[in-house]
């Protein structure tokens, strides 16, 4: 629904961004001939092609962008027969991830953030945290997002596009969460 307003919105932008030019410079219409007498100064003329030009080129963006963006949805089907189907939600897929985590790495303060994409039943995770101990902790973030590839892929039949895992250290001070 959103992506229909989207493009609803966009177009009527374009329509008006483009007639606006239109008038504006084509000299020989009569619209424009009169338009411009009434507006008489050329720096005037000079500001107003630039303002629909900065509205045509923004209608334009708006329109691709709702025209190529991909869709999230908030529950996935990960399985689908004749006569029923499975289907997973977005905040389920979040917690059993950081649930995985919790339970085989000293991290603490996960948040995890998962967009699942229906066409190709796949999905992008983002999990930031703190941990607890001072090993190496870029190889810790690959063994993560490696361990939350196979989790999604094992247990959900649900590939993924992107995993963004990023660790900070434990320091003094910081306040953590225990799950």
């Amino acid at each position: 629904m959103k992506k229909l307003i989207l493009l609803i919105i966009s177009l009527v932008q374009l329509f008006i961004g483009i007639l606006g030019l239109w008038i504006v410079l084509s000299p020989n219409e009569p619209i424009t001939m009169e338009i411009m007498d009434k507006i008489g100064a050329v720096e005037i003329r000079k500001l107003l092609i630039i303002a629909l030009g900065y509205v045509t080129l923004v209608g334009l963006g708006i329109f691709l962008r709702s025209l190529f963006k991909k869709t999230t949805v908030n529950q996935l089907v990960i399985y689908e027969s004749k006569t029923n189907h499975l289907s997973v939600s977005r905040s389920a897929v979040e917690k059993s991830l950081e649930k995985a985590i919790v339970s085989n790495y000293d991290v603490s303060n996960i948040e995890v953030s998962v967009k699942l994409f229906k066409k190709s039943k796949s999905a992008k995770i983002k999990l930031t945290g703190i941990y607890l101990e001072e090993n190496d902790i870029d190889q810790l973030e690959r063994q993560i997002a490696d361990k939350l590839k196979g989790n999604l892929s094992c247990m959900l039949n649900i590939g993924t596009k992107k995993v963004f895992v990023h660790l900070m250290p434990y320091k003094k001070g910081d306040k953590l969460s225990i799950v």
